[in-house]
């Protein structure tokens, strides 16, 4: 089953974040697993609260030898896996991109997420070298401000769309309720309007986030087929 990684050596880029989003929005459809590889387990602390819907699975790694297992074991029983990596360079991100049918780097438009996000791509080719195959990767930006963003963001932006990498077209916004369904311990679904803001919105941005990555899999797909 499809496996979606989620990968950059920097901390505070939106990992697991967006990895907790899509996995809400595909359980809506499909039974989804998140494998929560980040060792402070943000996603598992989230699932623990008892809030996880039932078509979403949180599997806690136990180890990085243990990952690849863990992977496959979940692509058996769920129409869609997603892995949440730790915040650091490590043998997890090499191991996990060679199950990924498509890995999402999530970067806010900063410098020291760009230079981080190359690391994590450097570390991509060395895996795609190594197995003489490609491996589908894309940036999302994430965290990003609805209106009135900054000329450096801006510049960073074109920056990166300037390499010419596979850039997801939806980007992911700053939004009081991706960060409430941590704080508060619940989906974004049963959030209560009366403590969150502009919910209905931050539900909009992540299904057009997800959709869009949806699309690209299955792009993917049909091209390795072709």
């Amino acid at each position: 089953m499809p496996t979606i990684v989620l990968a950059n050596p920097k901390g505070g880029c939106g990992k697991s974040t967006t990895a907790l989003i899509l996995g809400q929005i595909l359980a809506r459809e499909v039974p989804t697993a998140i494998i929560d590889a980040d060792p402070n387990q943000p996603i598992s602390t989230w699932a623990a609260a008892g809030c996880s819907p039932d078509n979403l699975m949180v599997i806690r790694n136990q180890s990085v030898e243990t990952l690849l297992d863990e992977i496959d074991e979940a692509s058996d029983t769920h129409k869609f896996v997603i892995v949440d990596l730790e915040g650091v360079a490590s043998r997890a991100l090499s191991y996990a991109v060679t199950r990924a049918h498509l890995t999402i780097i999530p970067m806010q438009k900063s410098r020291p997420d760009a230079d981080m996000a190359g690391k994590a791509i450097r570390a991509i080719r060395i895996e795609e070298k190594a197995r003489r195959a490609r491996i589908p990767f894309a940036i999302a930006f994430t965290k990003t401000r609805v209106v009135a963003e900054s000329k450096t963001a801006q510049r960073i932006a074109t920056d990166v769309r300037s390499t010419g990498l596979d850039i997801v077209g939806v980007e992911l916004h700053q939004r009081d309720a991706f960060a409430a369904i941590f704080d508060l311990g619940c989906t974004l679904f049963a959030l209560d309007p009366k403590r969150v803001n502009n919910i209905d919105a931050a539900i909009n941005n992540a299904e057009m986030f997800t959709g869009d990555l949806v699309t690209r899999f299955m792009k993917t797909v049909r091209s390795a087929a072709a």
